[in-house]
């Protein structure tokens, strides 16, 4: 009887240590890093035009993107580029709405947001160019991504 017992506990700890079913999905909720960069808030001045640059180091993949334009008297828009080290445009958005926050990510059904992913490796150059002169009050372009 002393086999048979010992010989079920052996088959019910080899069953456990090689991976029987077991149901993790809530065991470690949010286990997957995800990290969020501001990236930059680029000013521009009244009279002001023309496009501001800034460089980040950004190494991971950017799932989504996120401009957030200030109010500004003209109600100028913003083109946001981001680019590798060799001057590749990985991504651009032109005619960003001021006065709000927009949102690009992956999305199948819309040909303005994020392709699958950006891969980032270094030196990113962000670039931000104002539609026309922002008047006044000015305006400021901040731009965070999102990745993991």
């Amino acid at each position: 009887m002393k086999k048979y017992i010992i010989g079920a506990l052996t088959c019910l700890c080899i069953v456990l240590l090689l991976g029987a079913d077991v149901d993790l999905r809530n065991a470690e909720p949010n286990s997957k890093k995800v990290w969020k960069y501001e990236a930059a808030t680029v000013t521009h001045s009244s009279g002001e035009t023309a496009a501001e640059t800034t460089t980040e180091l950004i190494n991971g993949v950017v799932r989504q993107i996120t401009v957030a334009v200030s109010d500004n008297t003209a109600n100028v828009t913003a083109t946001v580029a981001l680019s590798d080290e060799d001057g590749a445009v990985l991504w651009t958005e032109a005619g960003i709405a001021e006065n709000g926050i927009s949102v690009f990510q992956y999305n199948t059904r819309s040909s303005t947001d994020l392709p699958m992913s950006l891969y980032c490796a270094g030196t990113m150059t962000l670039t931000v160019t104002p539609s026309g002169d922002p008047c006044s009050g000015g305006m400021t372009t901040d731009v965070v991504l999102y990745g993991d």
